[in-house]
């Protein structure tokens, strides 16, 4: 199942929930739906660093490009683990 038909999936889960049901279930999937995009837009971002990467011709700057990403890697996954 890709991506999307769990995105799909789940919100006919949330469609089909009664108006009263349980906001923790609410809550809970609408941070799984929240995921599954900020997913695709991290494997989007990784895929264009990629290229330009390998377009990078001068070891220096190869190494401060890569010094770059880590960083924003290391925030990424601390912003992530607060959520």
């Amino acid at each position: 199942m890709t991506r999307e038909e769990h995105k799909e999936h789940l919100l006919a889960i949330m469609d089909s929930m009664p108006d009263d049901a349980c906001g923790d279930w609410r809550d809970s999937l609408s941070y799984a739906i929240k995921a599954l995009e900020q997913m695709d837009k991290i494997k989007a971002l990784g895929d264009e660093l990629r290229i330009y990467q390998k377009a990078i011709t001068n070891e220096v700057a190869l190494i401060g490009f890569n010094m770059a990403v880590a960083i924003c890697n290391k925030y990424l996954g601390e912003s992530e683990d607060k959520e």
